[in-house]
């Protein structure tokens, strides 16, 4: 600091030897410090500077009659220190540091061994802050550590929330957009596995990593929809679709088989008397309580239509048969009768 002040003392004196002839008033002497009156008529108002040096702080103040001006201002051209430079205090901490009451900032704090520079400046683009290293980024923190690093690829490390739309995220990510409102990766993940979300050529993805977990979807109710990690969806309401496609395997086109034991009606109304349900289908009892499989049960249903068409084709054979032997029944009546008459 005192190289500083030294260099605009001395400034101040050469310019007003070259400016001018020495006049008488303008630069007095006391005991202990230099009184500075106006250069000219053109710039007095009346007060004065008082220059003098404190040996204790190692520093040259220039002060100003002015009762409402503690310190006079300075018009320097370029200012070299090699000390620190303190705007608002009097013992500067930094190289630069700047005080406004409460307000602190502070420059070229910590150590920079690599030897790259920081610059600050302003284009069509707008402020830009850049460094001239390809491996240093930028961190921002406070007392408790780091809050927000960039990388130098780019990439953005925080260990707080984010929070876009809003001013206090309660999550890590809450993005809100008047009354909408998202916010990821709440509760609790005790297995460390991970959530993905992209997009490819088969549409949407959302995955994760585990082999144990699936996805649920619900409301401040609950549950409204869990898909198992083995595909099984639960649905805790209606659904209503326009079409639905079930696949299974096997059908049951094995009643076809010339080997099936086609269960006779007669031991079928014998079931249905004594349990109250079609054999081999669930009643309604086991429904209620265990619900359907969809699939299975449309593979049932359609195993008792095929034997329900074996059952109608071999009546409509009984039938036939039984048509044939009425007429030839009705034939040899009619012909009893005519040997009767001709009796």
């Amino acid at each position: 600091m005192k190289t500083i002040f030294t260099s605009i003392v001395v400034f101040g004196i050469t310019s007003i030897i070259n400016a001018q002839n020495p006049v008488n008033g303008i630069l007095n002497h006391t005991n202990s410090y230099f009184t500075m009156n106006a250069y000219s008529d053109r710039y007095d108002d009346g007060s004065s500077a008082e220059i003098f040096y404190d040996g204790k702080q190692k520093i040259i103040n220039f002060w100003n009659s002015d009762e409402n001006t503690t310190y006079t201002n300075l018009r320097i051209g370029n200012l070299r220190a090699m000390g620190n430079v303190g705007i608002g205090t009097n013992s500067p901490s930094a190289k630069l540091q700047i005080q406004n009451g409460g307000q602190n900032l502070t420059f070229l704090t910590g150590e920079n061994t690599s030897g790259y520079t920081v610059s600050f400046g302003i284009n069509d683009d707008g402020v830009n802050i850049k460094n001239t290293s390809s491996i240093r980024g930028f961190n921002f923190g406070n007392k408790n550590g780091n809050l927000l690093k960039i990388t130098p690829n780019g990439n953005i490390l925080t260990m707080g929330n984010v929070g876009i739309g809003t001013n206090n995220p309660s999550a890590k990510l809450q993005i809100q957009n008047g009354g909408q409102n998202l916010t990821f990766l709440t509760g609790e993940n005790t297995s460390g596995y991970t959530v993905s979300f992209g997009i490819n050529d088969d549409g949407v993805n959302i995955k994760n990593t585990s082999s144990t977990r699936g996805f649920n979807f619900g409301n401040k109710n609950g549950n409204l929809l869990k898909i198992a990690p083995n595909g099984n969806a639960a649905l805790y309401g209606k659904f209503e679709a326009k079409e639905i496609k079930v696949t299974v395997t096997p059908t049951a086109d094995f009643v076809f088989e010339n080997d099936y034991q086609l269960p006779t009606l007669e031991f079928i109304e014998n079931h249905i008397k004594n349990k109250k349900h079609l054999p081999e289908i669930a009643s309604a009892k086991e429904m209620k309580k265990n619900g359907v499989n969809i699939g299975k049960f449309q593979i049932q249903l359609l195993q008792k239509i095929e034997e329900l068409t074996l059952h109608t084709i071999q009546q409509q054979k009984e039938i036939k048969e039984l048509k044939s032997q009425n007429k030839k029944i009705l034939a040899l009546e009619k012909r009893l009768q005519q040997l009767e008459a001709e009796k």
